[in-house]
């Protein structure tokens, strides 16, 4: 099984909530291709007590992106879910099907909206590439008569993967908690920056022809753009804006999961130098926040 059908497979069955098939607890299984998919259907569509709903993955195309020293390209890929079509006791008696994928379309739909704009990490061939997923609304065909499986409903979902062998943006985790406050909260970023400033004395030295310089001091600066949500710290940094102090100081995590890993990040105490909040009507609101490395006593 490739990568991406693992991917796609671990992510689809972690959004089963207690979805069932004419009573029996539902997995998903994504195959390679249709030869696979014909050969093991008639075999897989129970397992240790669970219904299998099967798709297949296909390549539709692959498109390198123009990145000098950089490998990357894009991959689309259709989905394709044979659902079988639900039936109620009364229904196995009578022959008579109610057309019902609501079981596993709610699984499909869930995993959609989790999963698109996801990144990760997978190795192809000896590269390992950043990945970032976007999903299309899932499409309802018809019903049809699948070999090995009986009448079915497909859900074709439609897949594009932009892969990088480099750190994608979207990697980057930066986490806001007011000093001392433990409850980090993950700034969804819409785009941000840090700049490391250095200044210091330039002068020509002694016998030396050229010009030397002598770093005195230095500071950090994280600006970030965050939406405007009605929970978490976006709320937080609004009240500072407009009630806060000057003494109000934030804890700032970041880890990109190169040089600073989840479970070593960076951290350290900031001010917000800037608070920005930018009263549009008729849009929806970011807040743009510039912080400063602070001292603490």
């Amino acid at each position: 099984m490739s990568n991406f059908n693992e991917i796609i497979q671990n992510g689809l069955n972690a959004q089963i909530n207690g979805e069932q098939y004419m009573g029996c607890d539902i997995t998903f299984y994504v195959h390679r291709n249709e030869g696979e998919f014909k050969a093991k259907t008639g075999k897989t569509q129970r397992s240790k007590g669970k219904f299998i709903v099967n798709g297949i993955l296909l390549d539709e195309s692959s498109t390198p992106i123009a990145l000098q020293g950089l490998n990357a390209f894009e991959l689309r890929q259709t989905l394709e879910i044979a659902v079988p079509v639900d039936m109620t006791a009364a229904d196995v008696e009578n022959g008579i099907y109610t057309g019902g994928i609501e079981y596993a379309r709610a699984v499909v739909d869930a995993w959609t909206r989790t999963n698109t704009g996801s990144i990760g990490t997978i190795t192809l061939g000896e590269i390992e590439y950043g990945y970032v997923l976007g999903i299309r609304k899932p499409y309802v065909g018809d019903e049809a008569f699948y070999a090995g499986i009986g009448k079915c409903i497909p859900i074709s979902v439609e897949l594009v993967w932009q892969l990088f062998d480099g750190v994608i943006g979207n990697e980057l985790v930066v986490k806001i908690s007011l000093h001392d406050a433990e409850d980090y909260t993950t700034a969804l970023l819409i785009d941000g920056a840090a700049v490391r400033m250095r200044t210091g004395d330039t002068s020509q030295y002694a016998e030396e022809q050229d010009l030397l310089t002598s770093i005195t001091q230095q500071s950090l600066t994280v600006k970030v753009i965050i939406p405007y949500k009605r929970t978490g710290v976006a709320v937080k940094l609004v009240q500072d804006l407009w009630n806060g102090d000057i003494d109000t100081l934030y804890d700032i995590q970041y880890y990109d999961g190169v040089a600073f890993l989840e479970s070593a990040p960076y951290k350290k105490v900031f001010t917000a130098k800037e608070i920005n909040e930018p009263l549009t009507a008729g849009s929806a609101l970011s807040i743009t926040v510039t912080f400063e490395r602070a001292l603490t006593e």
